[in-house]
């Protein structure tokens, strides 16, 4: 989500406005991710739609052969704004897929690569980490407020 910068924006005032009412908040920021040959194949989470890891790669190669990825394989474009990636991984997507913004996998996990994606398993364990942490400090102080 690191690229969304109105989401940004907003989620900070709201963690500022949490925190200054004592409340616990936190924001994770999710950063691009670098396409690999196999970043499709391990981020097609769709039970529905199989991708296998020679689609991936293919896939991965003909982003970069498009001149769609940077040096270090980073998107250089915005999936939801330039389709023009569409055509190009088109012959090795899985066919029932429609590539369609807002309604394909492959153009969530390429919101996710570029870094405009909401939700995402990304930062997940460090998520779950501070809900626990906040959960034991609260605990802690409602025991403590028991024995006074």
């Amino acid at each position: 989500m690191s690229k969304d910068y109105p989401s940004v924006n907003k989620a900070k005032k709201m963690v500022k406005s949490l925190t200054s009412d004592g409340l616990a908040a936190l924001h994770l920021d999710l950063p691009p991710i670098a396409i690999t040959d196999s970043f499709f194949y391990e981020h097609f989470l769709v039970s529905h739609l199989t991708l296998t890891k020679e689609q991936s790669t293919n896939m991965t190669q003909a982003l970069l052969k498009a001149g769609l990825l940077d040096d270090n394989r980073y998107l250089n474009f915005n999936p939801r704004t330039n389709t023009r990636w569409a055509a190009v991984i088109r012959p090795y997507a899985p066919p029932e897929d429609s590539l369609e913004i807002r309604r394909s996998p492959t153009v969530e996990v390429l919101n996710k690569a570029y870094g405009w994606h909401e939700m995402s398993r990304q930062g997940l364990h460090q998520g779950l980490a501070f809900i626990l942490t906040e959960h034991e400090k609260r605990q802690s102080q409602l025991q403590q407020a028991k024995e006074q």
